[in-house]
């Protein structure tokens, strides 16, 4: 591999791997990166010089934990983390990737986030579903460009007044939160918004989401779809 200065994509998923040599490091123009579905435990320091990496999946590995130099993956976009063994003091090194639209760690050992995550202002995607998580940080209000946002399956109790300042969502789940409780009724009122999937969890719907829309809620088209107990609609399940 150290004679691969020219390579951009490099997709080894499902090889049974369980480690990554240093010599990935000399391929420093490459812009895709795609291991997952393999069995690698640690990522290499040499990772720092992939300075050029845009899209990094590591989906379904055996992580724990990801190395400081994770932060010189200053031109990353999208990452993928799903279904590994990583918990909060691994989402820190993430935090300074402030060009990242897509960002899903779910199914990890995460029962928090920290503070710092609101300086992701260009996430588009994001994916916290299936953790250990009771709380999120009100920063990620910050999150002002955000489109789909998946919580479901954590212990949440309420979610922060803050998200009511994502006023690009389209999609927000929430499915098998079954302790939450209290949401903020405004986070349903950007136009944009298509669903919200409340199944499984004990929050009461507000007045302000009856249809028709009341009020400063327009009507949408395609209709603004409730998912949960108060209401049911025949909406086609989307999963991620």
């Amino acid at each position: 591999m150290s004679n691969w200065s020219e390579l951009k994509v490099l997709k080894a998923r499902s090889n049974n791997l369980i480690a990554l040599p240093e010599t990935l490091g000399k391929c420093y123009k490459l812009e895709i990166l795609s291991l997952a579905l393999n069995a690698i435990q640690d990522l290499p320091e040499c990772i720092e010089h992939l300075t050029r990496l845009e899209e990094l999946d590591l989906t379904n590995n055996g992580l724990s934990s990801l190395p400081d130099q994770m932060a010189a993956l200053v031109s990353l976009k999208k990452l993928y983390l799903g279904r590994n063994q990583l918990k909060p003091s691994a989402v820190n090194h993430v935090c300074g990737l402030i060009k990242l639209e897509d960002l899903f760690i779910p199914k990890n050992l995460l029962h928090g986030l920290p503070k710092e995550i609101g300086q992701l202002i260009n996430l588009r995607n994001v994916s916290f579903a299936g953790n250990l998580m009771k709380t999120l940080p009100k920063e990620i209000g910050e999150w002002t460009k955000v489109e789909e946002v998946y919580l479901s399956g954590n212990d949440y109790e309420a979610l922060p007044n803050s998200i009511q300042e994502w006023k690009n969502l389209k999609e927000l789940h929430l499915k098998g939160c079954d302790k939450l409780q209290v949401i903020n009724p405004k986070v349903a009122f950007p136009k944009t918004l298509l669903r919200i999937d409340l199944r499984e969890t004990q929050v009461e719907m507000p007045d302000e989401w009856q249809e028709p829309p009341k009020g400063v809620i327009e009507k949408r088209i395609p209709p603004f779809y409730i998912l949960g107990p108060a209401k049911k609609k025949g909406a086609a399940k989307k999963k991620k």
